[in-house]
């Protein structure tokens, strides 16, 4: 049954399916909903329609700190320009999520366990994730503002160490300048290791919509990357991302801080919101342009069902 929320402290959507309710997620980043959203990078306030975003909590359930698949981030936080000022978009109400103009994105700077570590010391959430880049499930609800754009526009990217030899990596979801489309995108640093790309061909255009990137479960290490909007749902592109010696697994147990200051930089592991980073930790290219309502990941192949299942469940939220 759907449901709109009484307060805009609310989430928009209700139903008895929720992200959590599929094993493996470790990233449920929810634009729309206010009580996760914070006008701080601490944390103490909650936002209102047009604030600043300072911070937002993962939805995601909390894991030990031993556990191998743990959470991509406690939070995700601005960038701190001084003066008060913030660069995590601005919060746009429970319909419309999060809006990204020039030079804005939310990120873990503080390495992948996120700000609250720094905060709390050893009550930090420290991950030990082995992210598969090819056999994962990830949606993003999203609505460009631009057609057509001038250069790549990240939105979202991981930063960490490739599984095999512990050499520099990263992953990287953004749209082409070349045709407006997606490219989901690994880069191995090391000897004998190609970088791997899935590069699409449908433009996404400026509409509501949710793009799925996921493993086939019929094609051992083969991705699909979808488009799904009103009119219907169009493959942008499928086939083998990556030929890596890692079997195109990104490590992420490092916590040695990314920089804060323009453009990153540091050893750590970092994980990025309406940008993308590169494989020493720098944010890289053009943001995002537009809103973005959702990001959901899994570190698993999901069912047909499963994939069903949350599909509708973005698609009902986000009046998909």
């Amino acid at each position: 049954m759907l449901g709109v929320g009484s307060s805009l402290n609310q989430p928009y959507y209700r139903d008895t399916f929720v992200p959590s309710d599929i094993s493996d997620l470790i990233a449920w980043y929810d634009f729309t909903d206010a009580t996760t959203i914070y006008t701080t990078q601490l944390g103490s306030t909650t936002v209102n329609e047009n604030d600043n975003v300072g911070s937002v909590l993962n939805k995601a359930p909390a894991k030990n700190q031993d556990q191998a698949y743990s959470r991509l981030g406690v939070r995700l936080v601005s960038k701190n320009l001084g003066g008060g000022a913030l660069n995590g978009g601005v919060f746009k109400g429970p319909k419309d999520g999060i809006y990204f103009g020039s030079n804005q994105w939310l990120w873990n700077f503080a390495g992948i366990q996120g700000y609250e570590s720094i905060r709390a010391g050893d009550g930090g959430e420290y991950s030990q994730t082995i992210f598969d880049t090819e056999n994962c499930t990830i949606f993003v609800a999203l609505k460009p503002e631009d057609s057509t754009i001038s250069s790549d526009h990240g939105i979202l990217g991981l930063k960490g160490r490739n599984n095999g030899n512990s050499a520099a990596a990263a992953m990287q979801l953004k749209r082409l300048n070349s045709n407006e489309s997606i490219s989901y995108k690994c880069i191995w640093e090391g000897a004998s290791i190609a970088d791997g790309n899935l590069d699409g061909s449908v433009n996404i255009g400026t509409k509501k919509q949710v793009i799925e990137i996921a493993g086939n479960d019929a094609i051992q290490d083969d991705l699909i990357i979808r488009k799904h909007t009103a009119s219907g749902t169009s493959i942008i592109n499928a086939g083998d991302l990556d030929s890596d010696s890692g079997g195109g697994k990104l490590k992420l147990d490092k916590t040695t801080p990314l920089g804060e200051a323009a453009g990153g930089s540091g050893d750590g592991d970092g994980f990025i919101v309406g940008a993308f980073l590169d494989e020493v930790g720098m944010q890289e290219g053009g943001s995002f342009k537009g809103h973005i309502m959702e990001v959901l990941i899994y570190n698993a192949v999901l069912t047909q069902s499963q994939k069903a299942s949350v599909e509708v469940y973005l698609r009902a939220k986000h009046l998909i």
